[in-house]
């Protein structure tokens, strides 16, 4: 976006059909301000020569001299109406926030992917982190860091589940506790590269685990041999 002032001499002998089109031009190409007769101010996603292309045959019509440029709210100094300078502070926030917005929005959806178990909490705090100094989505942060989490590996996690014997007879007890400390220990010992909540599929069928982990281990030897 950009702020655009479109000032001009006093119009004379101009039909009111030209006065009238020339105004309803103006105001459609962004938000305005007239704070004095002689002057529109624009903040528009147009450039200075893009407005002047738009409006140069009716502001021929309608006056003798105008200029149109871009300018910086910063190097604006002088009396305005408050509404115009309240207008022109609430304008440029607009057009400051709207990657901060975009970043916002990407660090929500981290959540989200943690929530949905795509990426656990810790993958997400430094995805978040690198989305808030860098910018990126989360997809494109994960891959290109290579953080995404690998699905358990069978084999992995019934090993790692078998150094545990207490936890693991606790949590098939109905110890949630147990079972959270469980799956801790799978997330710190694969260096958090797990997905929980598969982790906990497994701790709960233990057979299904078994039975995917003596799948893996013939698919390993075939492949061997």
């Amino acid at each position: 976006m950009n702020f655009v002032s479109v000032t001009y001499s006093q119009p004379s002998n101009v039909s009111p059909d030209d006065w009238t089109e020339f105004l309803h031009t103006i105001k459609k190409l962004g938000d305005w301000q007239h704070p004095i007769e002689s002057m529109w101010l624009l903040c528009t996603e147009f450039t200075a020569e893009e407005v002047y292309q738009k409006i140069a045959k009716l502001a021929d019509k309608c006056f003798e001299i105008y200029h149109i440029t871009e300018f910086n709210p910063r190097n604006m100094h002088g009396c305005l109406l408050s509404k115009t300078w309240a207008w022109i502070e609430q304008m440029s926030k607009n057009m400051r926030n709207p990657m901060e917005n975009e970043k916002i929005q990407n660090v929500l959806h981290v959540f989200d992917m943690i929530k949905d178990n795509v990426i656990n909490a810790k993958i997400g705090k430094k995805v978040a982190e690198i989305i808030f100094e860098q910018g990126g989505t989360p997809e494109d942060v994960i891959k290109n860091i290579g953080l995404r989490q690998c699905m358990p590996d069978p084999i992995a996690v019934l090993d790692i589940i078998n150094k545990f014997p207490d936890l693991l007879h606790r949590a098939q007890n109905g110890d949630d506790k147990a079972k959270h400390e469980l799956v801790g220990q799978c997330m710190r010992q694969s260096g958090g590269k797990l997905n929980p909540a598969l982790v906990r599929q497994y701790i709960d069928n233990m057979e299904a685990l078994v039975k995917a982990a003596e799948k893996e281990h013939e698919t390993n030897e075939l492949i061997q041999l």
